[in-house]
């Protein structure tokens, strides 16, 4: 099986991507991306390259994650990435790691600091379309987002992204880009939404299988405005609903910044707290508890249908 590194021929210029309003540029294939036209040069570009750090200037700004206060390296299992000036992402295969093995870090934590550079605020949450706007869900690993997104999507309502959300601020209000749509789950997540893991692509080495959403939205659409965001907990026996206000809203959002530390370390704890504050105060900040609840997932899936279908009364 070929590796990486020896995938693409020297003369082939690759897969051109849009995703976050951003075109990218890979030396790889992304198959959880939908390619688009090659025309005009790209916002991003993934090239293969050394990827190191000058190491006496940089600081590990959290496991696996090293900085210089300005680009920053990521340290895989399967070789190492370099995320520099929002536009550069160069990928040093360990041997033999594959392609497969190589997309969910470019599209997780390369992403994610990529977000970061570029001035957007990267949410570890996911998000579907509601009556022209978005509404997102954030929570911890295993907190059901995905899992949610899965349910939502057969309900009809499209997926826009999964596990990174990208948030930018237009007008003064916030709005949510269009980024990765196939979900990602585990194989007993599978089961709650009626899915089968026969012929469904592995994430990787994490266990996870790749879902194709019922539903889903243009990657190279719109941003939507966000209408609102639900935290999802793993407790249960609470109201099903509650209005997070204040600064338990602004905590909450807060602890679901992808790569937080990492943030921190290149500087931008400031932009981040006002974009953290300003988000707390427009939409509606929802708590619901767990919406992987094994006891009853279609009574909690039906709770938050029924919250989004009136939307506009919670608002």
């Amino acid at each position: 099986m070929e590796t990486a590194a020896e995938s693409r021929a020297l003369d082939d210029p690759g897969w051109v991507y849009q995703v976050f309003g951003l075109r990218l540029h890979s030396v790889i294939a992304l198959p959880d991306l939908s390619e688009v036209a090659r025309h005009g040069p790209p916002d991003v570009r993934l090239l293969f390259g050394p990827a190191r750090l000058d190491g006496a200037n940089s600081i590990e700004a959290e496991p696996y994650i090293d900085t210089d206060g300005a680009a920053c390296l990521i340290r895989a299992p399967v070789g190492r990435l370099l995320v520099a000036d929002g536009c550069v992402v160069e990928i040093d295969p360990a041997p033999g790691a594959r392609e497969a093995d190589l997309a969910p870090y470019v599209l997780g934590s390369a992403l994610a600091i990529l977000c970061h550079q570029r001035g957007l605020l990267p949410l570890h949450a996911s998000a579907v379309a509601v009556a022209g706007g978005a509404v997102a869900f954030v929570g911890p690993s295993g907190a059901g987002k995905s899992t949610l997104a899965a349910g939502l999507s057969k309900a009809g309502f499209p997926v826009l992204c999964d596990d990174l959300c990208p948030v930018a601020f237009e007008a003064g209000r916030p709005v949510v880009r269009p980024g990765v749509a196939r979900l990602k789950l585990w194989p007993d997540s599978l089961e709650l939404v009626g899915a089968d893991a026969r012929g469904l692509d592995p994430v990787g080495t994490i266990g996870k299988v790749a879902l194709a959403p019922l539903v889903d939205a243009a990657q190279d659409g719109p941003s939507l405005p966000l209408l609102a965001l639900y935290s999802l907990t793993t407790a249960v026996g609470e109201a099903p609903l509650r209005r997070l206000r204040g600064g338990e809203a602004v905590a909450t959002i807060l602890a679901m910044v992808h790569r937080w530390p990492t943030a921190r370390a290149l500087g931008l704890s400031r932009r981040i707290f006002y974009e953290v504050a300003a988000l707390a105060s427009i939409p509606p900040i929802l708590v619901s508890p767990d919406a992987l609840d094994r006891s009853a997932p279609s009574a909690r899936l039906q709770a938050i249908v029924a919250s989004l279908a009136s939307i506009a009364s919670i608002v």
